[in-house]
């Protein structure tokens, strides 16, 4: 039966040696998740899926004598083809990573990502190729070049400890916030949303600054722009803050709020008003998190700030389709979210995954059955019984003897196999009824809460989904009462707990390994790397014995 998770991705050493990288993820029987590295090899063949899978069913294999046909359930990647193809190739099913599709969203949707098609035009009479941009939406150049302006303005200040001081001094001058401004790589999740953030609460501070090759920069920033960037952020605030907290969280399991967090994005693509950061004088005391909003309505957005919302819709509504019943699974198996499971599980998506937890309770209660009547007959001696005088009803002809040639036509005459489909009717009606009696308990009390929560309210009142997610100890209750009443389901939630739905902590290994190995290391045998790296991210799991 399959029963683990892995995720894999590829990374560019300072050598620029390839490194296939690989974690998985497991659910003890005490109902705690751990994520471990476990492949870090040197990769610089082809990419294709077939190559990448037959490297980690090579190394698993050897080194952990794990077949990943056989035992890999859920695979995680990024949305490029060939790696969500590695999936196909091992026989398993793929996850895309949260964090990368969320990305991916808001870098569409604030211009800095564009989808072009080359094609061949006629052009004064000669054939030419020809580059368009058609990203659903549109065209949006306002938004890079907002982007560009406001990292050249943070990288004005960044490169020189003097301009950097005399800003500060600015801010102390005029009692305003002391917040510095920041310019995350490109490649760090939603950097623009920090990047505009910083900006706007330092936008009086930087009117005032008097240097006159900053005002050039600063120049490029008209007052539109400036109330575009309040709608950008505005947009993308909610779907950044998922995809740097939510979304790279590998030591708890949020594949049970998938659906949740679905809607909750779908939500704020169709909203009608947003909370906008103003851009009005603060306090010096004042935090990034404490400037003040203010509602404003998509009626009255600047052309960039409608923009750039349809261009966000386009992208939830193609990369965030809604979740099918496989993903769906484990909403019904987490009881914090099974009660909302029919609003949360829209149109005929609940029953379409009611059926399949079904399907895969049976395959998990047929083995189980199977492990309880092992242990029933370990003692017991298999006999072999093989044909006998009195067993024998269907003779051979070809042993007697006779003068006649005589034309023999036989078959085998098959009993009813009545038996084995009755037994095989009655484990499915009992696996049937263990699901039924489980989708009709509800089990989240105040039995079960985290230490220091908020008690949740008295049954029979009203309850929001977010109070019982606060507060509610899924794996608490599996531990003390689910694995007792429930030991199937358990195992089952086990399984599906444990999906890696994103690359979050694959991309920590690569950082661990970029500093295991830096540009005055470049020389380390990749084997070497390899192995301190594997030691130095899974150091707190070996100092407590768990591997």
């Amino acid at each position: 039966m399959k029963w683990l998770s892995m995720g894999h991705d590829i990374w560019n050493t300072c050598v620029m040696d390839g490194a296939l990288g690989s974690c998985v993820k497991i659910m003890t029987n005490n109902m705690e998740l751990y994520t471990v590295a476990t492949v870090l090899k040197k990769h610089n063949l082809s990419h294709t899926a077939a190559e990448v899978a037959g490297v980690l069913e090579e190394v698993y294999k050897a080194r952990y004598g794990i077949s990943l046909k056989g035992s890999i359930s859920h695979i995680g990647s990024d949305t490029t083809p060939s790696a969500k193809n590695v999936a196909k190739v091992l026989e398993s099913e793929q996850d895309d990573c949260e964090m990368h599709v969320v990305n991916l969203a808001i870098a569409y949707a604030l211009g800095i990502k564009e989808n072009t098609r080359s094609q061949d035009e006629i052009v004064d009479g000669a054939i030419k190729r020809v580059h368009k941009i058609v990203t659903p939406g549109g065209e949006f150049k306002q938004g890079m070049a907002i982007i560009k302006a406001g990292r050249a303005i943070v990288n004005f200040f960044g490169s020189s400890p003097q301009r950097k001081h005399k800003l500060e001094a600015i801010r102390e001058l005029y009692g305003l916030p002391s917040i510095q401004l920041t310019n995350y790589p490109d490649t760090r999740v939603s950097f623009a949303s920090k990047l505009f953030q910083t900006l706007m609460a330092n936008y009086h501070a930087l009117k005032q600054v008097e240097i006159d090759d900053f005002k050039k920069h600063f120049a490029k920033l008209s007052p539109e722009d400036w109330q575009t960037m309040q709608e950008m952020e505005a947009i993308c605030s909610v779907l950044s803050s998922y995809a740097v907290n939510e979304a790279q969280k590998s030591g708890t399991f949020l594949s049970s709020l998938k659906p949740f967090y679905r809607l909750a994005l779908l939500a704020v693509a169709n909203k009608k008003k947003f909370k906008i950061m103003d851009l009005s004088r603060q306090e010096s005391d004042t935090k990034l998190s404490q400037i003040p909003r203010y509602t404003k309505r998509v009626d009255n957005f600047t052309d960039g700030g409608k923009k750039c919302l349809l261009r966000l819709q386009e992208q939830i509504n193609f990369r965030l389709p809604a979740t099918t019943p496989s993903q769906s699974l484990v909403t019904l198996l987490d009881p914090a979210t099974k009660m909302f499971a029919r609003t949360l599980l829209k149109g005929d998506l609940y029953d379409k995954t009611l059926a399949y937890l079904k399907k895969e309770h049976l395959k998990v209660y047929k083995a189980w059955k199977c492990g309880k009547a092992s242990n029933v007959n370990n003692d017991q001696t298999n006999t072999v019984v093989g044909p006998t005088e009195d067993n024998e009803v269907f003779h051979d002809p070809k042993g007697e003897s006779s003068d006649k040639e005589d034309l023999v036509i036989e078959t085998t005459i098959e009993e009813p196999n009545n038996g084995e489909e009755a037994v095989e009717q009655l484990l499915v009606d009992e696996s049937n009824g263990i699901i039924d009696r489980w989708m009709s308990e509800n089990p989240v009390s105040n039995k079960f809460v985290y230490i220091g929560s908020p008690c949740l309210p008295d049954k029979g009142g009203n309850i929001r989904i977010e109070q019982v997610i606060a507060s509610f100890d899924t794996m608490e209750y599996y531990r003390k009462e689910g694995s007792i009443k429930y030991p199937t389901v358990t195992l089952l939630s086990r399984i599906h707990f444990a999906r890696l739905d994103n690359a979050g902590f694959q991309e920590r290994v690569f950082s661990t390994a970029k500093l295991v190995m830096s540009k005055e290391q470049s020389r380390m045998e990749f084997d070497m790397l390899e192995m301190r790296t594997l030691l130095c991210h899974n150091k707190s799991l070996i100092i407590a014995g768990i591997i």
